[in-house]
């Protein structure tokens, strides 16, 4: 038996799915967004920007907001300026049910037209009770959401100010993760340790881009999980698998060459 895996001819069509660049990163979509970041750290300006320039292009005013920060000025400004299709102060699972329910017929009629549904500051009441039935019903959806109700036509994006907010399965299908503001050494070793699989494994290559990606005040991390690429905001490449291990193939073949073993034993 011949024990090469070998791709699957299917139609890539039927995943619908969708690039869109933003700066140096290509965002493929559906997508699942997770930002984590505390007060005042810049998330709300983040999504906003996110909702109405980024993304725009992809979903225009099809956004779904679930966030109990109404009063907050950037939330207001979004639901004031009809930025958004709809939002919802508190999260149910009945509600989000209906929310699915309207995309699905929508769908029937625009089968092109793709929606984003934002969770802002809800995780911890959302997942409150996550080994009851309702917890293990949104785990379930959040496993399929790029296929349910409909193939590829909803993406999530996620803000939170604590990383252990997420539950497991959120944290496994994330598309990207982004790092807002400044972070406890504390916290940093968490993201370190169940993070670094983008880098290899390596956690002492995670705190380097870290470093790297939090020059300013305001700049975030971005980490795509899909491309296993890290960025400082969208714009500045901070590691590449790819490209790291094409680097290490040309140096252990480097070494390897006859060149350089007779100028070695020259020496």
């Amino acid at each position: 038996m011949n024990p090469e895996i070998k791709p699957v001819d299917i139609d890539e069509s039927k995943f619908n799915r969708l690039e869109h660049e933003v700066g140096a990163v290509k965002f493929s979509f559906p997508a699942c967004l997770c930002g984590v970041g505390a007060v005042k750290a810049g998330k709300s300006t983040l999504m906003y920007n996110l909702i109405t320039d980024k993304f725009n292009k992809v979903f225009e005013d099809r956004v779904i907001l679930f966030s109990p920060s109404e009063s907050d000025p950037i939330i207001r400004k979004l639901i004031d300026d009809d930025l958004i299709f709809a939002h919802f102060c508190n999260y149910s699972n009945e509600t989000f049910r209906k929310v699915l329910d309207i995309i699905e017929a929508n769908h029937k009629d625009h089968p092109q037209e793709r929606w984003l549904i934002v969770f802002d500051d809800m995780l911890a009441s959302m997942f409150k009770h996550n080994m009851s039935e309702e917890g293990r019903w949104l785990n379930s959806y959040i496993s399929k959401y790029r296929h349910y109700p409909c193939e590829g036509v909803i993406s999530l994006m996620f803000f939170s100010q604590y990383w252990k907010d997420y539950s497991v399965i959120l944290r496994c299908n994330s598309s990207h993760v982004l790092f807002i503001g400044q972070h406890s050494q504390k916290n940093k070793k968490v993201y370190a340790e169940e993070l670094s699989g983008c880098f290899g494994g390596d956690e002492d290559k995670f705190n380097d881009i870290w470093n790297q990606a939090k020059k300013g005040k305001f700049d975030f991390l971005t980490l795509d999980f899909n491309e296993l690429k890290a960025y400082r905001n969208f714009e500045e490449v901070l590691y590449d698998r790819d490209t790291e291990n094409e680097m290490k193939k040309d140096e252990e073949g480097l070494k390897g060459s006859p060149d350089v073993e007779q100028n070695s034993d020259s020496e």
